[in-house]
Formats: structure tokens, sequence, C-alpha cells
């Protein structure tokens, strides 16, 4: 094995005995790191038979244009793959000097804007921030970051992404905006909202040794902690609770409101967990894994996935909302094994759109507003120069592939999708530090922000929704309070429009003279229709006789 960081060769460990970065194990013919005991446990592919891998390497170094679509034999959304798009003139990241944002963009990875910045995790303390829509590269330092064998290296957190351990950070990579300190914990892991977190600290060894869990919010504010529960090794978060994993190796599902352990679902305990949302749990109990269900947060309602070929534990990613789910799957091919990326849609189990992968380890993620997904292969063995495949699904019934082996990513323990901001030629990677006012608990269950008097809530059904109600809560009003009401995206001169019913029209400045509501557990406040042309901060000023207030929220949706 040789190390990323210093190149010093050693046949075993997982750190580097010269330089002590973490350094990547020997990659089974599956893709997965082999000799440990995470990997006996996990789904192994068999190896491609020589024909087929023969077939793979020719196909791949042609740098043919890819784009998947079904063809006249196939099964509905079922596509035939052809050779993906040779992108190998991408320019790569320099690793002594800064890109010249001036400089000429490669141009676009694939045909249509994606408004994605993807970050690879390169192990060590930072990552390589590939702007999808321009083709350029960037290598970004994360503090905080930096080697070690926790389970979770990079995690996105709103718009920011998660990293370290010992003390857990949030980083706006590409921004000036400082690292928030969300806690201090040995480890984190991810929870089933996409604001939140959970930091679990041990109090001696990791192994055996009692731990605090603690539940946080993306400001690093504490929503609930408790006392590790004995002989449970917690996994990641769950609708609810925490996953464990007992000493049998059976998950369990720890019910945070009632703190008790439960079986993790009514129709039997799990084997593995794939992916979780905030509503969501895809898991699975077979071995080989052939189906994946889908439960709802109550585990009232499931549904079921698979269509014969075999599902593995990290390489199954459902979208924020559930619809859908991306997996790498492997397919019996006569003597040998054929590795697909499969797009299925969660209500019916079908296939909505497939494409060929060639062997190697696979990374995904779904951009922030569950409309796209991306996933990434170096082809294994092949050493630097190696074509690594780069696939984009959003929606409809193709795989667009590309190989983009001249970005010089190989070293990858992760891939996150960002929102992309910024003009042709400039990588930014997240929205930056939008002042937003503190949250509120005054409105309910809304998410809400507030002033010193004014309360600002915006209710939608998912984050990615665009709101189209705002909500003003004023302690103390009266039903005689005139109430006058504006929003302006900061530094810019669009405005909101805001209206009671379909009958009237859009007005920037809303005034309100009747209306009030009255509610328990909220203030007096009133609800009007609102309409809200881009994401980005939004300072909503509101005004009485008695006072005014600006209320600065971020709000983030699909224009």
């Amino acid at each position: 094995m040789t190390c990323d960081v210093c190149g010093h060769e050693q046949d075993r460990g997982r750190f580097c005995g010269r330089c002590g970065a973490k350094v990547a194990p020997p990659v089974d013919e599956a893709g997965a790191p082999s000799g440990t005991a995470a990997a006996t446990r996990r789904l192994r592919l068999p190896g491609w038979s020589p024909a087929i891998l023969l077939l793979a390497l020719v196909v791949v170094s042609w740098g043919v244009a890819r784009l998947v679509t079904p063809s006249a034999g196939d099964e509905v959304g079922v596509g035939t793959p052809q050779g993906p798009t040779d992108r190998s003139a991408l320019r790569p990241a320099s690793p002594t000097a800064d890109p010249d944002p001036e400089t000429t963009p490669a141009g676009p990875v694939f045909r249509d804007g994606t408004g994605t910045v993807l970050l690879f995790d390169d192990g060590t303390t930072g990552a390589l921030a590939l702007d999808l829509d321009t083709g350029t590269t960037e290598r970004i330092e994360l503090p905080g970051q930096r080697a070690g064998d926790q389970p979770y290296r990079l995690w996105r957190l709103g718009d920011r992404v998660v990293v370290g351990w010992g003390e857990i950070l949030a980083v706006a990579p590409g921004t000036d905006a400082e690292p928030r300190t969300l806690g201090q914990a040995t480890v984190f892991l991810p929870a089933a909202d996409p604001e939140q977190l959970w930091l679990v600290d041990h109090a001696g060894p990791v192994d055996g040794s009692a731990s605090t869990w603690t539940l946080i919010d993306a400001e690093g504010r504490v929503v609930a902690s408790t006392d590790s529960v004995p002989g449970y090794e917690p996994l990641r978060g769950i609708p609810g609770g925490l996953a464990l994993r007992d000493e049998a190796g059976r998950v369990w599902r720890y019910d945070l409101e009632e703190d008790v352990v439960v079986e993790a679902s009514a129709e039997g305990t799990p084997g593995w967990i794939g992916d979780v949302t905030r509503e969501h749990v895809a898991w699975c109990t077979e071995d080989p894994c052939r189906s994946i269900t889908i439960s709802s947060a109550a585990a009232t309602q499931a549904a079921s996935v698979g269509d014969g070929a075999r599902f593995s534990e990290d390489h199954v990613w459902l979208s924020p909302d559930g619809a859908w789910l991306a997996a790498v799957v492997a397919i019996d091919v006569g003597g040998g094994t054929d590795r697909r990326l499969r797009i299925y849609d969660v209500a019916s189990g079908g296939v909505l759109a497939d494409a060929q992968l060639p062997l190697g380890t696979a990374y995904g993620t779904w951009d922030v507003g569950g409309k796209q997904f991306f996933s990434w292969v170096h082809f294994v063995g092949g050493g630097s120069g190696a074509p690594a495949l780069l696939s984009r699904w959003s929606r409809g019934d193709a795989i667009e592939q590309v190989d983009v082996r001249g970005l010089g990513v190989e070293g990858v323990y992760r891939v996150v999708a960002l929102p992309r901001v910024g003009g042709p030629g400039v990588v930014v990677t997240a929205r930056g530090a939008c002042p937003e006012s503190e949250r509120s608990d005054a409105m309910g269950s809304l998410p809400a922000w507030r002033g010193e008097q004014i309360h600002v809530a915006l209710p939608r059904s998912a984050p990615a929704d665009v709101p189209e109600q705002l909500w003003v809560g004023i302690p103390g009003a009266d039903s005689g309070t005139t109430v006058t009401l504006s929003a302006q995206l900061v530094d810019d001169d669009v405005r909101a429009g805001f209206r009671l019913d379909d009958r009237s029209d859009w007005q920037t400045e809303f005034r309100l003279r009747s209306g009030m509501r009255t509610a328990s557990g909220f203030p007096p406040h009133w609800a009007v229709a609102s309409r809200f042309p881009a994401p980005g901060c939004w300072a909503v000023t509101v005004s009485t006789g008695e006072l005014t207030e600006t209320v600065t929220v971020e709000l983030r949706f699909d224009e």
C-alpha cells in the first residue's frame, strides 16, 4: 500500500508509518476494502470474467460520449449503456498554487447546468471541489479536518459540511465564513433531519466504554441528550432516534422520546441500514440482499424495491423526499457479474434508469434539492490515469456518464454535493454566511426566526419547496394592529410578493389591517400568501405603528 500523502510504501496497517495519514486498504473486486471485518460482513460482488473485464476496459478507454437511453427491445426505463464522454482534458487542481479564476474554464462537465459543486474528500485535511457547470477544480482546506478512523469524515449539514473528531466543526468551504464549532465529541453521526447531527462522546476507550449521545441542530444547540445504552453501538440517526447494533450484529432502534430500545421494525430486524431521510429508512434483512425495504418514520408503511439484483450496505442512497432510491447493484451474468447504477421509483419499485459501472469503490450523493443524483467510481487496479467515471441522473430514463480522469482524483473517501454560487470560472461551494436571525420556537412546529419582538415563519412540506405562505407573529398585538410587510433579497433589488388570496394582486409592500389569528401555543399572528422569486438570503421587514424590525432568513429551494 502506498500513502497518498508522503508516498511511503508499507505492507499493512491503516495508517502511514511515516506521516500517520490514513492509508487506503487494498480493494477487492467488489470495490470494498479487503482484509477487514467490515469487508467480510458486507456484500461482496464476484469478479468479472476476463472477457467482460476486457470489454469494459475497451469501452471506457474509448471515451465515447455516453448517454444511457432505453433501446426499443428493453424494458421500459432500462437503458443500454454506451461509452462515457471523455473529459480527460478537464483542468486538474494544482497542489502548489490556487487555480486562476480568470483562466478560461474547461467547460461544463455535463450537457445541462447542474447548479452543483462536488466535494471529493481526499482523506487528509481538505477536499477537491469540482464545479460541474464550469469544469474547474480547486483544492480546498477544511479547517478541523484531519486523518482518522471516524465512521463519517464529511457530511452535509444545511449548506455547510461537518468535519473533524474531538472538536466537531461546520465549515462553509470556498467562503470566508468562520468555521462553526458544533461541540466536543469523539465522533459525529448523521441524524435523520438534514439540519441536525448526533454527537457521540466516549468517556474512555471507544470500544466498550460508556458514552453520551447528543442531538444538536445546525447551530450547535442541544436538542436532546442521553447516556449510552450498554451493549449497543450507535450507527446513525433515524427518524425519532438512533439505529443501534448489538454485540450479535443485530440492528435495533433507540426511541428517543420513550427512552427505550425496540426492534428496528415490526416486520423484522434489519441486517443493515442503507440510508435514512427525515421520514424514511432503507434497510435489508437478506444475505445476500436482493430487496430493499423503505419504511416510513412511523413504520406503518413500507415499500419494497428489488428486481433480483444484489444490493450492498454502503451503496444505497435515498432521495431526501424518499421518492427515489439510487443503488449500485450486482447482476449475475454467465460466469461473472455485471455492476450497475440503477435509479428506482420507490412507489412502484420499478427501474427508472440504468447504467453499467466499472469495478472500483463507488460513492454517491443527492443534491440538496433531491432532484439530481451523482456517483463517482475510480477504476480499480488502474492506478494513476485510469478512468474515473462520474454519473448523473436528473429524472427521466437516462444516466449521463463522463470520464473525468484528468481531475487527478484517486484517493476519495466521500463525495458531497453542495449548491453552486458564483460566476463562470469561480468555484464557490456554499452560499456562505447568511446572517440569519435567531431561530424562534414561538410559532409552534413551524420553521421560524425572530427579531426582538417579531416572529416570522415559513411553512412548507419539504426544505426544497418554495414557501407559499409567510406567517408573522407579534406578541401583544390585537385586532386593531396594522402590519406592513415587505421582503427583499439581501444585496439585491429582488423583492418578494404577498397577497391574501387568489383574487388579489401581488404586492411588494403589503398592508394588513385585519385577519389576525389566535391559537394555543402561538402569539397573535397573520398568514399571507407569499411569492419568493429566488433562493437566497431574504430580509423580511415588519412594521406596526410602534415598531419596525427586520428578520433575516436563508431560503433554499428549487427554482
